[in-house]
């Protein structure tokens, strides 16, 4: 996919005709036509649209994030399935400038277990918790 020509077409991820379509592909060729864009031509393409464009999306938010806050951002950090997504992480490192921390891709269950650890004392903060998923999860780091 790193041999699809970059920054062919872009797309709106917040797009409602993202939202649910019957057809993701089919979507994404309608919104570049409707856009006056062309359409990927193949998958490789096709592929990479979505992620410059997601990473992308990721800077803007983060631009609005730190504007609103008067604060900068020193890493994202993406956790879950997502978090597995090597060539996106990288994208979204390099469209931002900073790096991307991803995983633990089970964060769902592993904050539970760590809410439940604190609640029955077995550590006495959350923030106790952050060194142990740290040492005991896997966690890659994506510079810019």
């Amino acid at each position: 996919m790193r041999r699809a020509e970059a920054l062919k077409s872009f797309i709106d991820p917040d797009d409602s005709s993202f939202y649910n379509p019957p057809n993701m592909e089919e979507a994404v060729i309608a919104y570049c036509r409707k856009t006056g864009q062309k359409p990927p031509k193949d998958r490789k393409t096709f592929l990479r649209v979505v992620y410059e464009s997601l990473a992308l999306k990721y800077r803007m938010v983060n631009e609005q994030i730190c504007s609103v806050s008067n604060t900068r951002s020193t890493a994202i950090h993406i956790v879950g399935g997502g978090c597995k997504n090597e060539l996106l992480n990288r994208f979204t490192a390099d469209a931002v400038g900073i790096p991307v921390i991803a995983g633990p891709d089970e964060a769902t269950a592993i904050g539970n277990i760590m809410v439940q650890a604190a609640g029955l004392r077995i550590i006495q903060s959350l923030e106790e918790s952050f060194p142990l998923i740290r040492e005991n999860f896997t966690i890659k780091s994506y510079e810019p």
